[in-house]
């Protein structure tokens, strides 16, 4: 019967030891769990934080392509009315040289001729 009771004393103190064992196992999976759980959270935190920046920059982007093509649009109008204006010099130019060389020619008939003016009637209106 001792040998019994100390078999048994023997069988209890394993099972004290894995139980304790256990217990310790137990403790250290707990405090994994919540360095898992602590870092999930703060994952979480930072792929929000990421998002926020993300949207801001793609409005930030948005905002810049909307002033680039109003910039483009501006230009090109800017453009246009440019080559109207420079157009319309050329033709001016073009008016005036003629002229110039209408007067040239009357001036250089006065000078030969002279003038009658009752039988001529000149146009000045077409320069």
């Amino acid at each position: 019967m001792e040998q019994r009771t100390r078999e048994l004393e023997r069988e209890l103190d394993l099972e004290q030891n894995r139980t304790a064992e256990c217990f310790k196992n137990q403790k250290k999976l707990e405090r994994k769990l919540k360095e898992v759980v602590f870092s999930s959270e703060e994952d979480k935190k930072n792929l929000t934080r990421l998002q926020e920046l993300v949207d801001k920059l793609q409005y930030k982007v948005k905002t810049y392509r909307r002033q680039a093509e109003d910039a483009e649009n501006q230009s090109n109008l800017s453009l246009s009315k440019f080559r109207k204006i420079q157009q319309e010099n050329d033709e001016n130019e073009e008016r005036a040289q003629m002229a110039e060389v209408a007067l040239t020619k009357l001036r250089d008939q006065a000078t030969t001729k002279p003038y009658d003016c009752s039988t001529e009637m000149l146009d000045f209106e077409q320069f």
